[in-house]
């Protein structure tokens, strides 16, 4: 395992400790009763509550006693008699508030630092995006000038300017002419030399101008296909979505949905049990379908179903159907979980919120 390995792996057990944490008043009653050991228990047992679900612990205090190699006595002591934790209104489970409230500060940094990330990977895909599409256009150009110079016209030859430099090369006398004036006579030939350098510099401007136009018509070009591409792809999107949902059987009906619609809070019941089953079936969900619909079980739908609606049902099994967390997809919770904690009140709301 690489350096950077552990340190994720370490950040991600972390819980703070106050350095002053053994001068509180609870834990100086707890530390006066039972020693260090029993401080040692009590930050053990906040090790074990930093790696549970909700950060809680099923009061098991023979099995707490097993993992920590010390009596039970000791273990239901440190968690009762100190006020150092508080418990379920079932009173199955225990917590610390304390604990809860330090671990609620360093999730919602979590939650903020995952957030920024992915919002940065958004702006950095974008930029990749407007690179790709600058290279082609550059590509464009560089094929642009090269068809350019390829069809281009020969530059036309200049002609030689030619002078009449003295009277006999006319066949004359100087003396004739004028008695020897040997001044340079410009021939015709001087103004067809200053068309031809005329004609070459408009000729350069109009190659000029061809080329912007070619490069503007480039860039139009792919404008145009990148749109066609965008329109296509969205196309297929659309399509492929269709295809989907008409291929998907439809999401079970809530208990509310089935009928008869004035059915009795017991019957309501036995229909959610069923609908727990068919929403396992239907999203392949990890966790396990129940088949025995017992008294306890019975109690715990009756509370959820006299709070909450068919709508508000509907959306917490999504949400636990759909959990990486309740299906045992992630470090902290490696086996999933079942109908019996998900009906659990506090457990539920949390579901129901989406913070599992």
């Amino acid at each position: 395992m690489t350096m950077a390995q552990q340190n994720k792996e370490n950040k991600s057990n972390y819980f703070s400790h106050d350095s002053n944490a053994r001068n509180s008043d609870k834990l100086i009653r707890l530390r006066m009763r039972w020693k260090a050991a029993g401080y040692g228990v009590y930050f053990m047992i906040l090790e074990r509550l930093r790696e549970e679900p909700n950060y809680m612990s099923v009061k098991d205090y023979n099995m707490i006693a097993f993992d920590l190699r010390e009596d039970a006595s000791m273990i239901k002591s440190v968690v009762e008699d100190f006020g150092l934790f508080a418990f379920t209104e079932d009173g199955k489970c225990f917590y610390s508030e304390s604990f809860n409230r330090r671990m609620a500060v360093k999730d919602e940094k979590a939650r903020k630092q995952s957030e920024a990330g992915r919002k940065a990977m958004q702006r950095r895909w974008g930029k990749t995006r407007a690179a790709d599409a600058e290279v082609t256009i550059n590509n464009e150009k560089v094929n642009g000038a090269a068809e350019d110079k390829a069809n281009g016209a020969d530059e036309p030859n200049v002609q030689k300017c030619e002078t009449n430099t003295t009277d006999e090369e006319n066949g004359g006398n100087p003396a004739e002419n004028g008695g020897g004036n040997n001044d340079v006579k410009v021939s015709e030939t001087d103004s067809g030399c200053n068309l031809l350098i005329s004609n070459l510099g408009k000729n350069d401007n109009k190659k000029s101008k061809e080329k912007e136009s070619k490069e503007k018509e480039s860039k139009e070009i792919i404008k145009e296909k990148q749109k066609e591409k965008n329109t296509h792809d969205a196309k297929l999107d659309l399509k492929g979505e269709a295809e989907n949902k008409a291929n998907k059987p439809d999401e079970p009906n809530t208990p509310e949905m089935m009928k008869p619609a004035e059915a009795t809070l017991e019957e309501k019941c036995l229909r959610t049990f069923k609908y727990f089953n068919e929403m396992t079936e239907y999203y392949k969900s990890e966790i396990k379908p129940v088949r025995v619909f017992t008294e306890e079980r019975r109690r715990k739908l009756e509370v959820i179903l006299r709070r909450f609606t068919s709508k508000d049902l509907a959306h917490a099994m999504r949400n636990a159907m759909t959990s990486d967390y309740l299906n045992g997809k992630t470090k902290r919770r490696k086996i999933p979980a079942d109908f019996d904690w998900i009906f659990d009140e506090k457990n539920f709301i949390k579901i129901f919120e989406g913070s599992v």
